[in-house]
């Protein structure tokens, strides 16, 4: 019998906001809401958090989920999220036939909803990897370059500036919220993104992703705005 595990990554350090993953929203760390999320699925049977924070560590404890110690190789700005994946998949002794959800703590808003839609998509499809996605809002047909002489260059060669946007196609971008995987498919291909990948849309307002001080402001106004709403 397959079990389906979580992997919460949280390491201590981040450049452009410092300690980002103990950040809070509405009380609560970003870390301690990915692992309420996780919590709330129908589907998913493990929760482990993969940290070199003792701060992390121990609310993961305190949350009664399994913590793995990750290395300080893994814990620099230049390690790969696919290195820490094969990191957990060793510790926690995953088989072949498991699948792991991997849930990044910078997605706030994410729904349990969310998490258990995109596994069911992925058994349904058969495709080895399920990740969410939101569509664009600025579509590349109207984005630019800047030359050396500080003048505007269109980004594509079929830039049509008179168009409506509505005339494009629509384009979805990775919102970093949920990747589901196949253990086999993710040691052979050691990534999400193949071609068989499938696409969990999800709306805006669940597709935030701090990286940036003014994200995760962004991210308290719409916490706040929400409270006020219910």
């Amino acid at each position: 019998m397959n079990q389906v595990v979580a992997i919460i990554p949280a390491r201590a350090g981040s450049k452009r906001v410092p300690c980002k993953n103990l950040k809070t929203i509405n009380g609560r760390s970003l870390v301690q809401l990915s692992i309420d999320r996780a919590k709330e699925t129908s589907l998913i049977e493990r929760i482990v958090v993969s940290s070199d924070d003792p701060v992390i560590l121990k609310q993961a404890k305190d949350a009664g989920v399994e913590r793995i110690h990750r290395p300080a190789p893994l814990c620099t700005d230049e390690a790969s999220s696919m290195a820490v994946v094969k990191h957990a998949i060793r510790e926690m002794d995953l088989h072949d036939e498991d699948e792991l959800v991997l849930l990044q703590p910078t997605s706030p808003f994410r729904a349990a909803q969310d998490i258990d839609q995109a596994i069911t998509l992925r058994r349904k499809t058969g495709a080895p990897f399920c990740i969410s996605v939101k569509q664009v809002e600025e579509h590349p047909q109207w984005m630019y370059t800047i030359d050396g002489r500080g003048r505007i260059r269109p980004f594509l060669n079929s830039h049509r500036r008179e168009a409506r946007s509505q005339d494009f196609p629509a384009l979805h971008i990775p919102n970093g919220a949920v990747y589901v995987g196949l253990v086999a498919a993710l040691l052979e291909h050691e990534t999400f993104f193949t071609t068989d990948t499938v696409a969990l849309v999800m709306p805006p307002e669940r597709s935030l992703d701090i990286d940036t001080p003014w994200q995760l402001e962004l991210a308290h106004a719409w916490a706040n705005h929400q409270k006020t709403r219910s």
